[in-house]
């Protein structure tokens, strides 16, 4: 939705009042017989105050019947929530990558958007792709290891430990890189069950050869490999691949041998990158 910042925003007498509700108040997300019961008027006049407040900005429309107010922390203008686009969406998804890792507390670095994993096909709301949230649409889509939380005012889906780890192994480029699954793993360190970590692995095509890579960082960082872990990705194994996947990595290094995986990051830098 593009609204312009410097269209005067309007307000009849019973629009105000329910401006003035939404201000006191401040709900996340508001539908029809919120407001009805809010201002004391009949849902059919509910649906006309709520359409004319989504025409004049002061409502943006996320899901069928879900509103979210733009009261704006400042002089009334727009302050959009990728978070409030989540809540009440209806296709499968959960919050992962680098976004859950930061949620979970598995890094500091908090992306500028909101990265969402989802089905293929799926699509927000025409106007909420501005509002901070990126879709990466899988292939191989599953629920399996998300849950339902309360994040920033909202009720959304978010990756478990083990899904986040997992997702951010198989797509280095949406985790920082192997230095950023590394913090990750750094942090993780004894919350995350490890057979059910490497049983979701066994689904994904690239499941195999991510467990490779993390085996590679955990032994990099000297801590404990779980036994699940050296049973399903220890050697032996035949072509190395590269610890970082990521385009412009330099591709000589030494190979940890029961990882068969080339260290094309050094190390050290790995382990410092942990200690920052």
């Amino acid at each position: 939705m593009a609204i312009d910042l410097y269209r005067p925003r309007t307000l009849g007498p019973r629009e105000a009042e329910v401006l003035a509700w939404l201000e006191t108040e401040r709900p996340a997300t508001i539908e029809v017989g919120d407001v009805a019961e809010a201002v004391g008027v009949s849902r059919e006049y509910a649906r006309t105050l709520v359409a004319r407040l989504e025409r004049k900005d002061w409502l943006q429309r996320l899901t069928r019947g879900r509103y979210e107010p733009l009261l704006g922390a400042s002089g009334g203008w727009p302050a959009p929530d990728p978070w409030a686009a989540l809540d009440g969406w209806v296709r499968p998804y959960y919050v992962s990558f680098a976004s859950a890792a930061y949620e979970l507390g598995l890094t500091p670095d908090r992306p500028g958007e909101v990265q969402v994993a989802t089905v293929t096909g799926a699509a927000l709301v025409p106007g909420t792709a501005a509002m901070g949230v990126r879709l990466i649409r899988l292939r191989r889509f599953a629920l399996e290891g998300s849950q339902q939380r309360e994040l920033h005012g909202h009720n959304v889906r978010i990756a478990a430990v083990e899904r986040c780890l997992l997702d951010c192994a198989t797509h280095l480029d949406l985790a920082g890189g192997a230095l950023g699954l590394a913090r990750m793993l750094a942090r993780a360190d004894g919350q995350a069950d490890w057979a059910w970590l490497i049983e979701m692995a066994r689904g994904l095509p690239r499941g195999a050869g991510a467990m490779r890579r993390v085996g590679a960082l955990l032994e990099i960082l000297d801590l404990e490999i779980p036994a699940p872990l050296l049973e399903a990705a220890a050697g032996p194994h035949g072509r190395p691949i590269q610890l970082d996947s990521l385009s412009g990595g330099a591709g000589d290094g030494p190979v940890l041998a029961r990882w068969a995986v080339r260290l094309n990051v050094a190390p050290e830098a790995i382990r410092e990158e942990v200690r920052r």
